[in-house]
């Protein structure tokens, strides 16, 4: 899935880019060059809406046995890696002619994660938990976007461009489940719990012109990003009825996310 991601967004917009180059013949853009913009801010907003694709990497736990309490190994799982919906806000301006900041705000949905063991360190034979929870997860981040020299031709003037951005994002794991049917307790429930790490994004689009008001163009907005969310972790709270010991280091795991979007820029008349 997250390979078909990738190369169907990478085709559209190289599709996209070919249609508007073969518009024109390719001249000096006016985009670019200049000083940088004061005044009116060349504001606007931006709203996108997409599918995504979840990457779990790393996912593990210490439960109660293992060190420096005893010898029990660390557990690591093999944790689904879910589909799902992802939803943006965005405030920008241009800087200048040709580069864009913004401040964008990302939700994803919530989505059931669950996996066997897969290993343990040290090598322990089986049989080990196997766990299932939730997971969701949102994006603060700092993005800024650099429109393709030379690109923005045609009647709808097609632009390329290429984004990054750093920030925050916010991971809320569900309460877990580990299920092991040798364990004295087949069964234990512990608490969630959320953890704020530190997030970054890579991606390319292209947008193009589909109407105006006063302030400027309205663009359409297609683009591929890719996110890595940092970690998220479970509490070692045991619910009721699942006994009163608590894990080493709760259930863990790292995230990463692949967004194909499609969205609409207004420009806005702030100051």
């Amino acid at each position: 899935m997250k390979l078909l991601l990738g190369v169907t967004a990478f085709a559209a917009m190289g599709m996209f880019a070919q249609s508007a180059m073969a518009q024109q013949e390719l001249n000096a853009s006016p985009l670019y060059g200049g000083a940088w913009f004061t005044g009116a801010t060349k504001a606007y907003v931006r709203l996108g809406v997409g599918a995504d694709s979840f990457g779990i990497n790393d996912g593990q736990w210490s439960p109660p046995g293992a060190a420096p309490a005893g010898s029990d190994p660390v557990i690591f799982f093999n944790l689904t890696e879910p589909d799902g919906a992802a939803g943006t806000i965005a405030l920008g301006r241009q800087l200048r002619l040709g580069l864009r900041g913004e401040i964008a705000l990302t939700a994803f949905s919530s989505r059931d994660i669950s996996g066997p063991w897969s290993y343990t360190v040290p090598a322990t034979p089986g049989p080990h938990a196997d766990v299932s929870t939730t997971i969701q997860s949102t994006a603060l981040m700092a993005n800024v976007a650099y429109d393709l020299p030379n690109m923005a031709k045609g009647r709808f003037e097609f632009q390329p461009y290429l984004l990054a951005g750093v920030g925050l994002a916010r991971n809320k794991l569900g309460d877990w489940t580990r299920t092991n049917a040798a364990a004295t307790q087949p069964s234990r429930t512990f608490a969630g719990d959320s953890k704020i790490d530190l997030a970054w994004t890579l991606g390319a689009g292209v947008s193009w012109n589909v109407g105006e008001n006063s302030n400027g163009p309205i663009k359409m907005d297609l683009s591929y990003q890719y996110f890595a969310l940092g970690n998220a972790q479970g509490s070692g709270t045991p619910l009721a009825g699942s006994g009163t010991s608590s894990p080493v280091n709760p259930l863990e795991f790292d995230i990463s996310s692949q967004v194909i979007s499609i969205g609409v820029r207004i420009p806005l008349n702030l100051r």
